[in-house]
């Protein structure tokens, strides 16, 4: 499994009205019962927080069901005096279950080397920190995103760029279709959909293919796509089936 992990620098003001915890400028330890908590970690699906006393850490992971790799959007965000009480990050009660919401694992770490372990399915301060950094980093997540190799990615999301460079004569032929049929949309976005022998896949499979691995290909239009296929196929549709 492969990382691909971008850091970058920045400032986070965060406010919550219920806070409890007061960070002091010259000395910002938090003791509880004699030992410090000197970090917490809380994941919640494929995001996850590293919280310190000084920063936060925010990590997205996206996994490519074509590659079968992983890609990590990362960022570190400096702490300019917000009030998270990390003291209340414990113990926390369960909370109520909601469906397709996951639940929320938190670690918390102590100065004395002891660890704390808890899964919980919502609570409103921890909610509100993920929702706060979402918020804040929507724009950097999505320009992150938009770099990443075609494939289908979880959050049912599905990347398929055009072939730039090394076109396999096959998909040559397809883009000449592609575009005599009007579908040239370079968005990502908005591509047709691709079926190689009943899978969905993407340009970059189809490039893989050689003209005497064909058994049959079709190139349909958007507008008679979408009367045979329904709305999903509203950029085009191009099926293939192998020898």
């Amino acid at each position: 499994m492969k990382k691909l992990i971008i850091c970058i620098l920045a400032t986070l003001s965060v406010n919550y009205v219920d806070a409890q915890l007061n960070l002091n400028t010259e000395n910002t330890e938090l003791v509880i019962e004699n030992s410090t908590i000197e970090k917490v970690y809380l994941k919640k699906g494929s995001d996850k927080i590293f919280l310190k006393n000084d920063s936060i850490i925010f990590q997205r992971d996206y996994y490519n069901f074509n590659t079968k790799e992983t890609y990590t959007f990362e960022k570190q965000l400096k702490n300019q005096g917000f009030n998270v009480p990390l003291n209340q990050l414990q113990d926390l009660d369960n909370g109520q279950q909601v469906i397709d919401r996951p639940p929320i694992y938190i670690e918390t770490y102590f100065s004395d080397e002891t660890k704390g372990k808890q899964m919980i399915y919502s609570n409103v301060i921890i909610e509100g920190l993920f929702n706060n950094l979402y918020n804040q980093l929507n724009k950097e997540i999505d320009v992150y995103f938009n770099q990443l190799p075609s494939g289908k990615y979880t959050y049912s999301t599905f990347i398929n760029r055009r072939v730039k460079d090394n076109k396999s004569d096959f998909y040559k032929e397809i883009e000449n279709d592609l575009i005599e049929k009007g579908i040239e949309d370079e968005d990502i976005y908005n591509q047709p959909i691709i079926y190689i022998n009943k899978v969905q896949s993407t340009f970059d499979e189809l490039n893989k293919l050689r003209k005497n691995e064909i058994k049959s290909y079709k190139v349909i239009k958007n507008e008679d796509a979408i009367k045979i296929y329904g709305y999903s196929t509203k950029n085009g549709l191009v099926m293939i089936e192998t020898k």
